[in-house]
């Protein structure tokens, strides 16, 4: 099969990825589905509806998309910085909000305070110990 290497993603084509995307991570991410299998269905799929993408070809975009939403997302969060929008932010944040690399469980400073974020409606929680430092990772 042959695909075209610079094929143009319009706003049909890059929801229709998003559908696929949606369908399978859950699959990707707990490794039931290997990924190269799990890109080559959505290529398939894809290509069912007359787009001919290669597997490694929705990866790159998905995975260029949702470092253009973590980019985003870190200038909003920004303090007086101004708001950019983007028009796949929404959904992106639907895929992504509840996933450890873009909202990590849990943050250590330098000082060894840890803040733990509850996935709950419980407030966050904050523990400072000189103890605790110690017990994070034991280096050989």
């Amino acid at each position: 099969m042959v695909y075209i290497t610079d094929f143009r993603w319009s706003h049909e084509t890059i929801m229709l990825l998003f559908e696929e995307y949606r369908q399978r991570e859950s699959a990707i991410s707990s490794g039931t589905i290997s990924h190269k299998k799990a890109w080559n269905e959505i290529a398939a799929n894809m290509h069912t509806k007359g787009y001919n993408v290669s597997g490694k070809q929705c990866m790159t975009r998905i995975n260029t998309m949702k470092r253009t939403y973590k980019t985003i997302k870190d200038h909003n969060a920004k303090s007086g910085n101004n708001t950019r929008r983007w028009k796949y932010y929404e959904i992106m944040e639907n895929l992504l909000k509840e996933k450890p690399y873009m909202a990590p469980l849990a943050t250590i400073s330098s000082t060894g305070c840890v803040t733990l974020k509850e996935r709950s409606i419980s407030p966050s929680n904050s523990s400072c110990s000189s103890t605790y430092s110690s017990n994070i990772i034991s280096r050989k």
